[in-house]
C-alpha cells in the first residue's frame, strides 16, 4: 500500500477525502492528516510518504510554501494540489516544484479517482525501475569486487603474472595509494566469512567500514583472497613504519571487526614495502604472520615478531617417531594418539613458530604413511584433497585442530582393521552411495539428506558409516568426484571455465576455481595451459 498524507485546514474537507473513497481498493493507505503546513512538515521529518494531498490556500505556511520546503529537504513524495478557482494561478506556479496534478474544489469524485489510479501506475513503474537499478548496481558491485579479487589473488599467488601489474597500479591509484607510497599488507582471517557465504562486495564493505572507523581517510584497499578465503587489506603508511604504532592500530581494527561481525578475527601484518613489485613479498610476510598468529593464539601478529622468533627450533626425537611406527604396525590407536599429544604439547610449550610446526607435521605425516600400506588415493584422502600437508595446515585455525588432524590421519591408516567388523553391514550401502554420487554429481542441489533418502537410511547413519569406510565425508567425496569430472572436461573439451563449473554442479565460477586449486594445486586455466603445452611439445 502506498502511504498517503492529507493536508487541509478545513476538517470537513479532510474527513471527506479520508472517509469518502475506498483507498485500499486503489492501492493506497491514509497514514496521517494535518491541518496546516507546519504540522505536515513535522510529520515529514518522522516518516516517508508516497503521496501528499495538499490544499494550496492555508493560513501560515500555505501549500506552495510547504511543497517548496519538501523539495528543498529532498523528500521524494508525489504531490496532488487541492485548489479553488480563485487560487488557480498558484496551481500553475506549483508546476516548477514537480507537483503531479491539481484537483479543483469541490472535488469531482470520478476525476479524483482517475488521477489517483493513474498516479498509482506511475509510482509502481518508478518503484520497479528503482528495484531494477538497485539490483543492477548490486550485481555491478559484486562483479567489480570479484574481478578485483581475481586480479590481486592471481598476482599475489603467481609471481609470473606480471601482465596484471598495470591493473594492480590502477586499483591502488583509485584507492589513493601511489606506486611510490609505503604500504603494508594485512591479511585477515574472519570467522564470519569462513563460516557463512558473504558476497565479495559485502566483505569489502564490512572491512572498509571498519577501517574508516579506525584510520579515518588514510588510503587503503580491501580485496578478497579467492584462493585462501582471507581478506587482503593494503594500507598506505603515513607513519615512520615502526611496528608498535601499526600493531596498536590493527589491534583496534581487529576489535572493531570482531564486534561488527560477531566472530573471531585474526590478522598478520607485513613489513613496510613500496612499489607493486614488492607486493608478492609483502603478501608472503603477512601470510606467515597470520599462520604464526594462529599457532601462538594471537589475534594480531607482525612479520617482524615472526623474524625475531626465528631461532626457536624443535625437532621430533627419532625415538618418538620409531615408537609411532611401532604402534601403527600394532594397530594401537591409543598409543599413537598419546605420542601425537606429547609432540604437540612440546611444540606448544616451546611456542615454536608455524614453519617449525609444518616441518614437524610433515615428518609425522611421512612416518605415518611409511608405517602403513597406502595408495595414492589414500594419500589424497588423508590430505583432504589438498596439494600437500602444508596446505592442510594453512587452512586450520589453531594447534588443537592440527593435532586433531594428525589423530584423524592415524585413525584412517588403522581403519582397515577397525572397520572389518562393520564391513559386511556398511560396505554395500557405501558402495551404492559412491555410485549414486558419481552418477548425479552434476546436480548443484545435491544434499546429504537427498542421498540418504535415495539409500533408504537416515542421514546421520549414512554420514557415519561413509566417513568410517571411505576416510572422507560425503561432501568431500562429492567435491573430489566433481573436481575429477571438471579436470577431464578441461583436458578433453573446449568449454570455458564458467560452463565447466556449471556442468559439474557449481553456480559460482570463482568458488569452483578455488576448490579446483585446492584439489590439484593449480587453477583450471593452469591445468588447461599445462595440458596444451604438453600436446604442443608432443
Amino acid at each position: 500500500m502506498l502511504k498517503v498524507m492529507v493536508v487541509d485546514d478545513e476538517m470537513l474537507i479532510r474527513k471527506r477525502i479520508i472517509l469518502g473513497f475506498d483507498w485500499e481498493a486503489m492501492g493506497y493507505e491514509i497514514e496521517d492528516e494535518a491541518g496546516d503546513g507546519a504540522g505536515a512538515l513535522e510529520l515529514f521529518a518522522q516518516k516517508q510518504y508516497d503521496l501528499a494531498i495538499v490544499d494550496i490556500a492555508m493560513p501560515g505556511m500555505n501549500g506552495i510554501d510547504l511543497v517548496k520546503k519538501i523539495r528543498e529537504l529532498q523528500y521524494q513524495t508525489h504531490i496532488i494540489f487541492l485548489t479553488g478557482h480563485s487560487d488557480f494561478k498558484y496551481a500553475q506556479q506549483a508546476i516548477q516544484y514537480g507537483v503531479y496534478d491539481y484537483i479543483l474544489k469541490p472535488i469531482h469524485e470520478e476525476e479524483f479517482i482517475a488521477v489517483l489510479k493513474k498516479l498509482h501506475i506511475k509510482i509502481e513503474k518508478e518503484n520497479s525501475r528503482a528495484v531494477l537499478f538497485n539490483e543492477l548496481e548490486k550485481k555491478k558491485d559484486y562483479m567489480d569486487a570479484v574481478l578485483q579479487a581475481k586480479i590481486f589473488s592471481d598476482y599475489l599467488h603467481d609471481a609470473s603474472r606480471q601482465d596484471l601489474e598495470e591493473l594492480i597500479r590502477e586499483s591502488l591509484g583509485e584507492a589513493g595509494i601511489c606506486d611510490e607510497d609505503a604500504y603494508r599488507i594485512i591479511l585477515l582471517r574472519m570467522d564470519l566469512f569462513l563460516k557463512e557465504h558473504v558476497e565479495p562486495s559485502k566483505q569489502v564493505e564490512i572491512v572498509q567500514e571498519g577501517c574508516r572507523g579506525v584510520i579515518g581517510n588514510q588510503p587503503c584497499l580491501a580485496v578478497c583472497d579467492i584462493y585462501e578465503d582471507y581478506m587482503i587489506l593494503i594500507l598506505s603508511s603515513n607513519h615512520d613504519g615502526r611496528t608498535p604504532i601499526w600493531k596498536q592500530e590493527i589491534e583496534k581494527l581487529t576489535d572493531v571487526l570482531c564486534k561488527n561481525t560477531g566472530g573471531n578475527v585474526q590478522c598478520g601484518i607485513s613489513l613496510l614495502h613500496s612499489g607493486t613489485a614488492q607486493m608478492g613479498n609483502a603478501y608472503a610476510e603477512a601470510f606467515s604472520a597470520l599462520n604464526n598468529a594462529k599457532i601462538l593464539k594471537e589475534n594480531t601478529l607482525s612479520y617482524q615478531a615472526v623474524k625475531d622468533r626465528k631461532n626457536i627450533y624443535y625437532k621430533i626425537p627419532n625415538q618418538e617417531l620409531k615408537d609411532l611406527q611401532y604402534h601403527i604396525t600394532k594397530n594401537n590407536f591409543k598409543g599413537c594418539q598419546e605420542i601425537i599429544r606429547r609432540i604437540f604439547k612440546e611444540m606448544t610449550d616451546r611456542c615454536v613458530n608455524f614453519e617449525c610446526v609444518v616441518m614437524n607435521v610433515n615428518r609425522l605425516f611421512m612416518e605415518m604413511v611409511d608405517a602403513g600400506v597406502v595408495s595414492e588415493l589414500d594419500i589424497r584422502r588423508l590430505l583432504n584433497g589438498r596439494h600437500g600437508a602444508e596446505q592442510v595446515l594453512d587452512n586450520m585455525a589453531d594447534m588443537e585442530e592440527m593435532e586433531e588432524w594428525c589423530g584423524n590421519v592415524i585413525y584412517t591408516l588403522l581403519e582397515g582393521e577397525i572397520r572389518l567388523s562393520l564391513e559386511s553391514r556398511s560396505l554395500p550401502v557405501v558402495e551404492k552411495t559412491c555410485g549414486y554420487i558419481r552418477d548425479n554429481y552434476r546436480d548443484p542441489g545435491m544434499t546429504q539428506t537427498q542421498i540418504a533418502e535415495s539409500m533408504c537410511v537416515s542421514p546421520s547413519y549414512l554420514s557415519g558409516i561413509f566417513k568410517k569406510t571411505m576416510g572422507v565425508t560425503m561432501v568431500q567425496y562429492l567435491t573430489m568426484v566433481r573436481m575429477e569430472g571438471a579436470r577431464e572436461l578441461l583436458l578433453e573439451s573446449e568449454y570455458d571455465v564458467k560452463d565447466i563449473a556449471e556442468m559439474v554442479g557449481y553456480h559460482d565460477e570463482y568458488y569452483f576455481s578455488r576448490c579446483f586449486k585446492r584439489q590439484y594445486g593449480l587453477s583450471p586455466m593452469q591445468i588447461r595451459k599445462f595440458s596444451d603445452s604438453r600436446r604442443i611439445r608432443t
